[in-house]
C-alpha cells in the first residue's frame, strides 16, 4: 500500500513541480505495487472458485479487467462531460 501511495504522490508532484524526473519513481512504485497485488488477486480467486474450471473463471475475470481498463475511460468521459464534472473533487453542476 505504501508503494502505491508513494507512486501516486510522485505522479501528483509532476504537475505542481513540473519535473518530469518524478515520473520515473511513479513507474517504479506502481510496477512494484501492481506486481505484489497480482498474486493476491489470483490467490483470492482460487479460494473462491475451486475445481476444474478455475482456469476458465480466472481467465474471464482477467479479461473483464482488461476490457474495463480499455473502455472505462471512453465510457466515463462523455458522462463526466455531460454532468460538467472535470476535476477531482468537483460536484455535479446544479
Amino acid at each position: 500500500m505504501q508503494r502505491n501511495t508513494a507512486g501516486g504522490a510522485s505522479l501528483l508532484l509532476v504537475g505542481s513541480a513540473g519535473k518530469k524526473a518524478l515520473v520515473y519513481p511513479f513507474f517504479i512504485f506502481f510496477g512494484i505495487g501492481w506486481g505484489s497485488t497480482a498474486a493476491m488477486f489470483m490467490a483470492a480467486a482460487a479460494d473462491l472458485f475451486k475445481g476444474k474450471v478455475f482456469g476458465l473463471i480466472y481467465g474471464l475475470l482477467e479479461g473483464a479487467v482488461g476490457i474495463g481498463a480499455a473502455f472505462g475511460a471512453w465510457v466515463a468521459a462523455p458522462r463526466r462531460a455531460f454532468a460538467g464534472i472535470y476535476g477531482p473533487g468537483q460536484r455535479q453542476k446544479t
